[in-house]
């Protein structure tokens, strides 16, 4: 009775959604920003590239909590970064 093997990627991190969030984020920023296309798909390509290098050997998620962290977006939850202490 042989046994059914098991794929070698089977526990490998999926970070799809954190490399489609990036890309299109920093394209339609800066396309929004500067009306170039061509810069805008450039740099989106090298913050995809940044984003994985930075979460390289790293848990999912690991962009987006980055990003939780350390960017505010407007001015009504600040990032934890900002506050000292949580306040409920």
């Amino acid at each position: 009775m042989a046994t059914r093997p098991v794929p070698r990627n089977i526990d490998k991190p999926n970070r799809n959604a954190e490399y489609a969030f990036t890309f299109l984020g920093t394209y339609y920023t800066l396309m929004f920003l500067f009306h170039e296309p061509l810069m805008a798909f450039g740099m989106a390509c090298v913050a995809v590239y940044m984003i994985y290098k930075f979460t390289l050997d790293k848990p999912e998620g690991m962009a987006f909590r980055f990003i939780y962290r350390h960017i505010q977006i407007g001015k009504m939850m600040p990032s934890p970064k900002k506050v000292k202490k949580f306040e409920v």
